[in-house]
């Protein structure tokens, strides 16, 4: 499981209103479409996070598949310049948490929190990176 969080997606929100962040949202769906395999699964989490569920993936392939993505992601222009709407083209960096079931995760609900510690860890260690979880309790 791959769990992505937008950076400083609240500025967009705040500069250009909700409708473009939406379109925003919409455009970043379209990518990560277009770059993940017709089995993985994609689906708006909260907010602005993005669950992309990758089944049968071995957990190095799937941080292959998130650096790819954060990549993609941040080469890609979201919303074009728009001079009647007085809008700058928008970019976007992303967080990606990196976690998959195995000896210590048996569970959806565990998956899913260990996911999200692993994006929070993205965060803190800068923003625009991918982060597995390390189970550092051995």
């Amino acid at each position: 499981m791959l769990l992505m969080d937008i950076d400083y997606f609240k500025k967009i929100n705040d500069t250009y209103g909700h409708y473009i962040g939406d379109l925003v949202l919409k455009n970043l769906r379209h990518l990560l479409l277009k770059n993940v395999r017709e089995t993985d699964i994609i689906a708006r989490y909260c907010g602005e996070e993005i669950a992309v569920i990758a089944p049968h993936t071995p957990i190095l392939s799937a941080l292959v598949l998130a650096e790819r993505l954060r990549q993609v992601i941040e080469k890609s222009i979201m919303l074009p310049a728009n001079e009647h709407e007085n809008r700058q083209e928008i970019t976007l960096t992303v967080n990606i948490g990196v976690a998959a079931l195995g000896q210590k995760i048996i569970d959806t609900q565990t998956l899913i929190q260990k996911t999200d510690q692993a994006l929070y860890q993205a965060k803190q260690e800068g923003r625009n990176r991918v982060e597995l979880f390390k189970d550092n309790s051995v």
